[in-house]
């Protein structure tokens, strides 16, 4: 009887869906909200240029698994910088009417050249400085290069493995509904729920 995390229902509950950038690198001229505003039930359409006031600093968006440098802040400005990349949430009384009014946003974009080929950039690849941890990361032993020059049989070939995503059983859905002492409880779909609390908190 487990609920997946979008399956939890409450009083007066609106349902928000994401629309995401069709380019890869570009930033953001206009977005044109009146047709989905005019769809019955459709509650906001927000961007960038509308959100709500949230936390501005990077710290206030890293995690416990966040890579070094700024991290990414959602619907923050104009800015795109990769496909796929959130730009918008329609926000309405019923899920398909948000479905729906996502398709009538018009964005209209500038578009820079995207780099989509890694190999082509792999000399200018962060490298992370490699820390030995006290206990944990073993001496150096044996010779990794000369091993397999003396195997009978050596394969040398490449893979290439496209994107997959480890969630085939629940697609990503979060459900948050404030409380009437005003606390925010929140049943999302992750593996780290501190982390996920600490980022909320944040």
């Amino acid at each position: 009887q487990a609920k997946y995390a979008a399956e939890f229902n409450v009083p007066g509950l609106a349902h928000g869906l994401v629309v995401s950038s069709k380019i890869a690198k570009c930033r953001i001229k206009s977005i044109n909200r009146s047709a989905a505003l005019a769809v019955p039930g459709v509650i906001e359409v927000f961007a960038h240029d509308n959100r709500p006031s949230v936390a501005s600093s990077h710290e206030k968006y890293s995690d416990e698994a966040a890579s070094p440098g700024s991290p990414f802040r959602p619907l923050h400005d104009d800015q795109i910088l990769f496909s796929g990349q959130p730009i918008a949430l329609v926000v309405a009384e019923e899920f398909e009417i948000a479905r729906f009014a996502a398709t009538l946003v018009d964005i209209e974009y500038e578009v820079d050249d995207a780099i989509t080929d890694v190999d082509t950039q792999l000399d200018k690849a962060f490298s992370p400085p490699k820390k030995r941890l006290p206990g944990w990361d073993p001496d150096p032993r044996g010779d990794a290069d000369k091993a397999p020059s003396q195997a009978p049989i050596r394969i040398q070939h490449e893979y290439r493995t496209p994107i997959e995503h480890h969630n085939p059983m629940e697609c990503f859905g979060t459900t948050a509904v404030f409380e009437s002492d005003g606390r925010l409880a929140v049943y999302d779909k992750t593996q780290g729920a501190p982390n996920c609390h600490k980022y909320l908190c944040n």
